[in-house]
This record gives structure tokens, sequence and C-alpha cells, in this order.
């Protein structure tokens, strides 16, 4: 009797809450990541998101996994490698540079004037990508300006490309900093780069979509959103 009394109530909230959805749906966009790109560059760049796109509701999924996007909840992914992503469009955002970067204060403690001086600074390293064969890391920097060091590979290794850029703030050696994530520590004077002596990362960032997403829309929005932000963080 309870059941008869009470099924038709239940079935109506269950149609709200659907219709719910459906208007939450229409409005939010599911952003896979890596936990670095999301902690180092989209969460401090919200806020010029809302301001362009208040309608556009964004959930980040911090990931290192690799996930097709259209295929579980995830409408778009962004990802730091070398390209070749089957059965997804693939469009390039950003081709990177890794340049050191250290905290003002540590570069005035080693008084860092020219390349040179890094021989005796501590190194630290992120791990992101090690086993690909287009990695770059510190040996290939050295080698890139024409620098001989005895042990290039030693020091802190991290890793997550933020950790090793958050030990680099804390004054804790010199990171490899790629462009995208630096930008706002070098923007705030929190990290430096001593010298102006960029190598390319090997790497790309790429916007992932389905061939058919499901919100065209607001994938088109975000991702316009994001090429330009991208851009204006690029150095001048």
């Amino acid at each position: 009797a309870l059941y008869r009394a009470t099924s038709e109530a239940f079935v109506r909230l269950r149609a709200g809450v659907d219709e719910v959805e459906a208007i939450r749906s229409n409005t939010r966009l599911t952003v896979s990541c890596s936990p670095s790109f999301a902690i180092r560059w989209l969460v401090p760049h919200l806020g010029s998101l809302r301001q362009i796109e208040p309608g556009l509701e964004v959930h980040i999924a911090a990931q290192d996994q690799l996930v097709r996007p259209g295929v579980t909840s995830i409408d778009v992914c962004i990802r730091f490698g070398p390209g070749d992503y089957p059965d997804v469009i693939a469009e390039e955002l950003l081709v990177e540079s890794l340049t050191p970067v250290c905290s003002p204060s540590y570069a005035e403690r080693l008084a860092l004037r020219e390349p040179r001086d890094l021989l005796r600074c501590d190194l630290l390293h992120d791990n992101v990508l090690a086993d690909h064969p287009k990695h770059l890391g510190w040996p290939e920097w050295f080698e890139h300006v024409g620098l001989d060091h005895p042990e290039p590979g030693r020091g802190t290794g991290f890793s997550h490309a933020h950790l090793a850029l958050d030990a680099a703030v804390a004054g804790h050696g010199i990171a490899l900093g790629r462009q995208a994530l630096t930008a706002a520590d070098r923007q705030t004077g929190l990290l430096i780069s001593p010298f102006d002596l960029p190598m390319p990362s090997g790497f790309t960032y790429w916007f992932l979509r389905p061939q058919t997403p499901r919100q065209p829309d607001m994938v088109r929005k975000f991702h316009n959103w994001l090429v330009e932000a991208l851009a204006a963080d690029r150095p001048v």
C-alpha cells in the first residue's frame, strides 16, 4: 500500500532530477589534463574563462592516465606529448620549450651570471615522459648550450613537473621549466629565468576531442579561450 502511494511521487522526483542533470550537462564541460597542467596553468586561469564564458561550467579531472574523450564522462583532453592520438581529433595548442628557472634568492645566493654557473647548482629533474625517446632534460640542455657537465643526471628527481617547480620556488635548486607551467610564477617574480636560453622540449600540448562531441558549442568556446589564453602567456 505504501509503495502504491509513493511510487508515482518517486517517478516524478526521478524525472525532475533527470531534467536538472540535462540542464547542467548543457553547460558543464569535463576536461581531463595532467595534475601539473591543472595546478600550474588551468586552475589559475579559470577566472578569465568565467569572465568570457560565465555560463560554461568546467569540471577538471586531473589524471596522469591518457583517457579517450567521448568514451567516458570526459568531454575533452589537454595532453603534453608527442602527438599520434588515435580515434580522436588532435589540435596543436603549444610547442613547448624548456628553460632554467629558479627563485630570485637562489640566483642571488649562487651568483648566477652565465650558463657556466649552473655547473655548481643543485639540479631539479622531473621524470615526465622520461622513458620516451624524445624526452629532453638537463643532459640535453647542457649540450644545447655547449657546456660539458660531469654529472648532468644527478640531483633531486620528481614524478611530476609541478613538484620540481615547487622545489625551485622554495629555493632548493634550479629546474628546467616549461613555458606554460612557469608563466604565472615568472610574472609574479616567484621564478626567474637567469639566462634566456630556451631549448625545444620535444613535446607539444594537444587539445583532444571526439569526432562527434557531446556539446560541440561548449567544446568550441573552451578551445577558443584556451588558445587565446596560452598565446597571451608566451614571452614577448
